[in-house]
């Protein structure tokens, strides 16, 4: 749900029509793939703002994640070290 509002556009697409790539408010650059009349990431998401600038909160704590309201990202174990992409 959330990963739409982050597009910033960019698209393209190769000679088959079917890979193309987005381009989040970050500046990463992602593939998907169309799949029937959707399109999918190929890769988790790396964005940490939204496509206004506002950052999107770290929460690592299990009470907060409990009392959220609004969007979100976390490491999983909390290991940025070895989850964040480089």
């Amino acid at each position: 749900m959330g990963l739409f509002l982050v597009f910033a556009g960019s698209c393209k697409k190769d000679d088959d029509n079917e890979l193309t790539g987005v381009v989040d408010a970050g500046g990463n650059v992602y593939t998907t793939v169309i799949i029937g009349n959707q399109e999918w990431f190929t890769e988790n998401l790396r964005t940490t703002k939204y496509n206004n600038g506002t950052p999107i909160p770290n929460i690592t704590s299990n009470s907060e994640w409990g009392n959220l309201t609004t969007g979100a990202y976390a490491w999983y174990d909390n290991d940025e070290a070895t989850y964040k992409y480089a």
